[in-house]
């Protein structure tokens, strides 16, 4: 594989760039709209001049789209701050648009409304946000349908523990800067009789889903039906999620491009056995695309789905053209169409670990398919599909690592048992979706769909309950990923690339990988004493090199896996410290083998720098 043959990867490279420069350094302007103009016209002109010009033309190319990269990450930061300084503490009340069916949770229902008009005393405004609610509502509330709401909603807690998971910024990439719970304090309006084509569109993914409901039973079988087909996660319970989880086929609970291509597998079947005129086959492609981009909209359009929907528009329209594409391009020029419509994708988890897959998979299956050729069709189905596996999972368990902090130790197994059921749910799935309204033949689908993915849970949850079956607790720098998948790049390119380069920027790396923990090991301090605090309680917590000890009087033990426990893993400090035993001395109580006191009635420490995390106290100061 050489660089310079895959144009889009370098257009890829430099706007991501600019994306990270904008979003991370500079503060949105006109500027970068003024500069990208200048250079992109600049880039046509000498462009236009003839070939002597095209290095000119190259490089004015690779600044255009570093400036307007810069343009779009400055712009998606600035909207997200616009949003955030608004506060909407003084208004009475605001009329909203339900955006989605209710989620039901434990001792609520969970929606998100989309502010349209606000209340307060000089009268109506108008104003656009989201706000996730939580009501007791007796009536459910149903997409698309308007609702009054008494109050003022507030603003999403910033994270207060370090390395805890940032809720407020998760929820700021789904454009919701608000929450608000309601009990039953709301209006629901009645719904038009007539309904719009937007209303329209709303409603058939629900019906889909209430056609899932009736004809599958099983209640883990439906839930996961529901995730496989529409994309509808929010009835997965948690001990679902964790055995897909430490499985390593999470993958298959969220709609990707193995659905897609399962899809378009499918649609293109026939044109083995019928043999199309130009204008027919045209016709029947462009059929195929319309049935893909329309399965995006009623998953919801998800990151990965729209790279597999655009990925295989592309490797279609090429096809109509018969010129063969690079599935490199392809790959680089969906993302950058994502990228441009949102460039806020770039920091989503989900965004990275679909784009590393399949970079993965373009890189490395290619050499492990070719180690061993089976002559069965059986067993070359299975082997390429272990390697489709392997190679995924080589690029992106740095991801997995550094974001969840675990690795799946029986993916391969597991992989190869459950994308087999999974792909004939799918298709029994489909036709139960298309055919499931005929009497007899939902029944029949129904069935299948019910018994075979119950099949697929029970394989997960034995792979989960087997010994070793995940690596939990790990860590990984940025860096290190980065020392990762260069050592991937070596391998791979190794054959055909330059070794000596190669081997100099991975050994560069390494020694940078190297010096960064030497800093951060002699930096550390052999002894560090935390205290940990919210409105409920408060814990303690103690550090001796190696060694972690905890006294918690109050801190409420279901929160410590959100609040104290990513700290842990980031100082390495094991999940269950023992306890930190104390003595009495006075009005004081003493930690034995040190000369610290502690004022239990002030929860004060003396004689030692105490780092605080979470809510202050005054009486703790």
């Amino acid at each position: 594989m050489k660089f310079s043959e895959y144009p889009f990867l370098k257009y890829l490279l430099f706007l991501t760039c600019g994306i990270v420069i904008g979003d991370q350094f500079f503060a949105y302007s006109w500027y970068f709209v003024v500069v990208s103009i200048l250079s992109g016209l600049a880039f046509g002109v000498s462009f236009g001049l003839g070939r002597k010009w095209t290095v000119s033309a190259s490089i004015l190319s690779y600044v255009f789209l570093c400036f307007f990269g810069a343009f779009l990450g400055a712009q998606n930061r600035f909207s997200f701050e616009s949003h955030e300084a608004v506060d909407l503490s003084g208004i009475q009340g605001y009329i909203g648009r339900v955006l989605q069916d209710d989620i039901s949770k434990p001792n609520s229902f969970e929606n998100v409304i989309e502010i349209v008009l606000l209340k307060d005393q000089e009268g109506w405004h108008s104003y656009r946000s989201k706000v996730l609610v939580y009501h007791q509502n007796a009536t459910p509330l149903i997409s698309n349908t308007s609702v009054w709401i008494s109050g003022n909603p507030e603003g999403i807690p910033d994270a207060q523990f370090p390395h805890e998971f940032d809720y407020k910024g998760f929820l700021a990439k789904k454009g919701i800067f608000y929450r608000q719970f309601l009990g039953q304090n709301l209006k629901v309006f009645p719904l038009q009789n007539e309904l719009q084509l937007g209303d329209w569109i709303g409603q058939f993914p629900r019906k889909l889903s209430d056609l899932i409901t009736s004809h599958i039973s099983i209640p883990e079988s439906r839930q996961i039906a529901k995730a496989l087909l529409l994309g509808e996660k929010s009835e997965l319970d948690r001990d679902t999620k964790e055995a897909y989880a430490q499985t390593g086929t999470m993958h298959i609970l969220a709609v990707s491009g193995l659905h897609v291509g399962i899809i378009y597998a499918i649609l293109l079947f026939p044109l083995r056995y019928i043999r199309l005129g130009s204008k027919p086959k045209i016709l029947y492609l462009l059929l195929v695309l319309g049935i893909i981009w329309l399965y995006a909209a009623l998953t919801g359009f998800s990151l990965s789905v729209i790279r597999a929907a655009s990925m295989f528009s592309l490797f279609t329209l090429g096809d109509m053209r018969k010129r063969k594409t690079s599935s490199w391009n392809l790959w680089a020029f969906s993302a950058m169409l994502i990228l441009v419509l949102d460039p806020g994708a770039l920091w989503e988890v989900g965004f990275q670990l679909s784009y590393a897959a399949v970079a993965g998979i373009l890189a490395i299956n290619p050499l492990l398919v070719h180690l061993w050729i089976p002559k069965s069709k059986i067993l070359d189905y299975f082997w390429q599909l272990a390697t489709v596996s392997v190679s995924a999972q080589l690029a992106t368990f740095p991801l997995s690592i550094f974001y969840f902090h675990l690795f799946p130790s029986y993916f391969l197994p597991a992989n190869l048992l459950v994308i087999p059921l999974s792909f004939l749910a799918m298709m029994g799935g489909i036709l139960l979706l298309i055919v499931g309204w005929i009497p007899g033949l939902g029944i029949v689908f129904g069935g299948f769909v019910n018994y075979v993915l119950y099949g697929q849970n029970l394989i997960t949850q034995f792979i989960q309950q087997l010994p070793g079956a995940t690596w939990e607790r790990l860590t990984i720098s940025i860096l290190g990923m980065m020392v990762v998948w260069t050592g991937i790049g070596v391998v791979c390119h190794w054959r055909f690339g330059d070794r000596k380069l190669l081997l100099t920027l991975w050994f560069v790396l390494i020694f940078g990988w190297s010096v960064g923990r030497i800093c951060l090991e002699v930096k550390r301090p052999s002894e560090e004493w935390t205290l940990f605090t919210t409105e409920n309680g408060t814990l303690f917590q103690v550090r001796w090199g190696e060694k972690a000890l905890v006294f918690n009087p109050s801190f409420p033990t279901d929160q410590i896996p959100f609040a104290v426990d990513p700290y842990r893993i980031a100082q390495e400090i094991e999940a269950f410290p023992a306890s930190l035993k104390l003595q009495q001395v006075g009005e004081y109580v003493k930690i034995p083998g040190t000369s610290v006191r502690f004022d239990a009635q002030r929860w004060r420490f003396e004689r030692v720098e105490v780092q605080k995390f979470g809510v202050s106290n005054p009486e703790q100061d």
